[in-house]
Parts: structure tokens; C-alpha cells; sequence
């Protein structure tokens, strides 16, 4: 009987050596939560850049390119512009409130930073980059007429079909990378939550 007793008590010690081994440290925890800030840091750097190379081409082009003449070419033109420049605006406001967020803290603030910048991240993919894709779009075909004057109707018709393709694979990545982004920031601020109860 105390053999088994014995054995049992082992077994019991090697099973509670094993979960307090599976348990993550502090540590642990930190570093996740630096890796998972790094990624968000680096996703949205790369969506700045595209935005603003994207925005330098399109003022280049309607600049040097194709300057529209047209009232309501011109129309398009602000459309598809400004819609960048408020993604662009956008890009470098979570950026800026992603700073405030601090890896080596588990404060109520830090916590309350991070659900914040969460937040403004889950409107700004799921509310404002649909509506300013709408206004973009809106804006390119509202500069049909000014091709139409210096282009075959046949190649018009080419572009403005090409669009809608181009528009469905880009959301389609884009909707991806989002909801990659959007997953790994639930994650962060749940580990953030649970830092701050600890």
C-alpha cells in the first residue's frame, strides 16, 4: 500500500513539474507580445508604403501623364486622390497611436492603449477602407468621358473592364491580410488583458 502510495505521489509530482513547465512566464508572455507588435508594426509600414507610392504614381500620372480637363474628370481625379491621401492620413494615425502601446508594461493604460489602437484599426479596415475603395472607384470611372476623348471606345471599354478584376483580387488579398491583421490584434489585447489581471 505505501508502494502505491509512493507511485501515485510521483506520478502527481511529475504531472504538476509538467503543467507548471506548459505554464508561460512573464517573460514568455512579453516576448509574444513584442513579436505580435513587431508584426502589426511591419503589416502597416507595408501598407503606407504601397499607399504613398500608389499616390505619388496617381499625382504623376494626372500631373505629367494625363492631365484631365474635364469638370468632371477632375472630380474623379480629387475623388481618387483624396481618397488615398485620407488612407495615407489614416496609415500614419495607427502607427502613431501603435507607439503609445509599451511591450514591457501591463498597466491599465498600456491595456487600455492597446484596445484603443485595436479599435481604430477593426473601423479603419472594416468601415473607412471600404468607403474610400467606393470614392476611389467612383473617382476612375467618372474620368471615363476624359478617356473616351483620347482614347478608342474598344480601349476604354478594355480599362474600365480590367478594373473591376484588378479591384476583385486586390480586395479579395487585401480582405486577407486584414483579417490575419485583425486576428493577431485580438490576440495581442487578450494577452494584454490577461498581463494586467496577473
Amino acid at each position: 500500500m505505501k508502494d502505491e502510495f509512493s507511485e501515485l505521489e510521483n506520478v502527481w509530482n511529475a504531472g504538476q513539474k509538467k503543467l507548471a513547465q506548459q505554464q508561460p512566464t512573464f517573460q514568455d508572455m512579453q516576448q509574444n507580445l513584442k513579436q505580435r507588435k513587431s508584426a502589426s508594426r511591419n503589416f502597416q509600414y507595408g501598407t503606407l508604403s504601397i499607399l504613398l507610392f500608389t499616390l505619388i504614381g496617381f499625382c504623376a500620372f494626372f500631373i505629367y501623364v494625363a492631365p484631365v480637363k474635364q469638370t468632371i474628370s477632375r472630380v474623379g481625379a480629387i475623388a481618387m486622390l483624396g481618397g488615398l491621401t485620407i488612407r495615407v492620413i489614416l496609415e500614419i494615425i495607427s502607427l502613431l497611436k501603435l507607439q503609445k502601446i509599451s511591450t514591457l508594461s501591463n498597466s491599465k493604460e498600456n491595456t487600455n492603449n492597446s484596445i484603443s489602437f485595436h479599435a481604430f484599426r477593426v473601423k479603419t479596415q472594416r468601415i473607412y477602407s471600404p468607403i474610400i475603395i467606393g470614392v476611389f472607384t467612383i473617382g476612375f470611372y467618372l474620368i471615363t468621358p476624359e478617356f473616351l476623348d483620347n482614347l478608342s471606345l474598344n480601349m476604354v471599354l478594355f480599362i474600365d473592364i480590367s478594373y473591376l478584376f484588378i479591384a476583385a483580387i486586390l480586395f479579395y488579398v487585401i480582405r486577407m491580410g486584414v483579417q490575419k491583421e485583425l486576428q493577431n490584434l485580438q490576440e495581442w489585447t487578450d494577452l494584454l488583458r490577461e498581463l494586467e489581471a496577473d
